[in-house]
């Protein structure tokens, strides 16, 4: 599922919209469960049939067809040289403007906010589609670059006993949402200064919990991987937990591509390649990341754009077997279609590469693939309906749309992979 979500983001990086994005709700939903999305060509028509074929890969609702990120990072629309005239053509940032006034990121809520919202959101439209389904059965930021990073070798002061009070100062809040705040903290000690997140676990519900569980152990699996924030040291005390992170002082990619004046396909191939590589490893370690979208790709610092690192492991869980996965959570326009899909045996790592497809899209054709209400929008993804349009396609080279075409797949077992892209 995470494949997908990469899909996603892809799509978005070089459409400069989602792919699935729709003013209803059920649509959007609908369109996303369907893959269904469009190359328009206003956004599209410069960038590459083999950018377009990579999306389309990632964006495959089946996700044994699906693209997984090994399959991704062999795509050739990653592998052309960065002297190929193609990659010189510019992305429509325009239009990828237009969507970060409302595709900000939200780190700091819990995953359990967030899979109660996104419950909440597709109950109307799940509702709808299981009687659909029973009768056919039936029927038929950016902080201060003068700060202090640490640049030794990170002692867990948490296994010392000492309270986190004793370790740590808090600073300013870098965000906040319904039982989590993010601020930043000096170590009293060495004076190093990280992004804290404090987790009020007081009030947390059984399933927030779990999923808290799961978020830590799975940003301790992945310390030391390529382009994933480290999380360096986490505090277990009486109703509250602190998770001690690198701070990312650049805020997130779909910003600042957006605040860029010209943004190239070549940009977006080596952001795709950092992304790429990141969910490699990710998937090697078996683990879905399961909301992969341009607001979880931070930037380490303000003035550098190829520093880039995945965030926000709030969904992640980890793969022990192949579609093992049941639970329906994520961001909706990047959201799998196996994941979506009531009749499928459940989903797994694959699914983050069809978001990144969608990312890819969005980066390169500055709108998404798969947008509308969300019965459309889950309908669209489910059936990976999306077009390159000329108007946006035109100057994109034909390597990356056909990556994104590979990532975009319905199939999990054809969809590319990290690796493959």
């Amino acid at each position: 599922c995470d494949l997908w979500s990469v899909g996603v983001i892809l799509f978005l990086l070089l459409g400069g919209y989602l792919p699935f994005e729709d003013e209803d709700e059920d649509r959007v939903f609908e369109r996303t469960r369907n893959g269904e999305y469009d190359f328009h060509p206003t956004y599209w028509k410069g960038t590459s049939t083999t950018a377009k074929t990579l999306v389309t890969r990632l964006l495959t609702v089946n996700p044994n067809k699906r693209f997984g990120a090994t399959e991704a990072l062999k795509h050739d629309w990653i592998l052309m040289g960065l002297d190929d005239t193609t990659m010189q053509k510019e992305v429509n940032i325009d239009k990828l403007r237009e969507n970060v006034g409302t595709q900000q990121a939200k780190t700091t809520a819990t995953s359990g906010d967030r899979v109660k919202e996104l419950e909440e959101n597709f109950a109307g439209y799940l509702e709808r589609t299981k009687d659909t389904e029973k009768s056919r059965v039936q029927g038929s930021n950016a902080g201060d670059k003068a700060a202090r990073r640490p640049n030794r070798k990170f002692e867990e002061d948490s296994k010392s006993g000492l309270p986190f009070d004793d370790c740590y100062e808090l600073g300013e809040i870098l965000g906040e949402g319904g039982y989590a705040c993010v601020f930043r903290a000096t170590h009293k000690r060495t004076g190093d200064i990280y992004a804290v997140k404090d987790v009020n676990t007081g009030v947390l519900e059984k399933s927030n919990k779990s999923a808290l569980i799961d978020e830590i152990a799975a940003m301790k699996l992945l310390r030391g991987g390529p382009h994933i924030i480290r999380l360096f040291d986490v505090f277990e005390e009486p109703d509250h937990t602190f998770m001690i992170m690198e701070e990312m002082r650049g805020g997130d990619l779909l910003t600042r591509i957006s605040d860029k004046e010209v943004y190239t396909e070549r940009e977006a191939r080596k952001t795709c390649k950092i992304l790429f590589e990141a969910m490699d490893y990710i998937h090697k370690k078996k683990i879905a990341h399961r909301d992969i979208k341009p607001e979880n790709v931070l930037m380490v610092e303000q003035d550098d754009d190829t520093s880039i690192k995945i965030a926000d492991f709030g969904f992640a869980k980890r793969v022990p077997k192949v579609n093992c996965l049941r639970t329906l959570c994520g961001t909706a326009q990047y959201v799998a279609p196996e994941v979506l899909d009531l009749q499928s045996a459940g989903y797994d790592q694959r699914s983050d590469m069809w978001s990144v497809g969608v990312v890819v899209y969005i980066l390169l054709g500055g709108y998404a693939p798969f947008e509308g209400p969300v019965q459309e929008l889950a309908r669209a993804i489910c059936r990976a309906d999306y077009c390159f349009h000329d108007k946006y396609w035109s100057d994109i080279s034909d390597e990356a749309k056909e990556m994104i075409s590979c990532l975009l797949q319905i199939d999990p077992e054809v969809r590319y992979s990290a690796d493959d892209a």
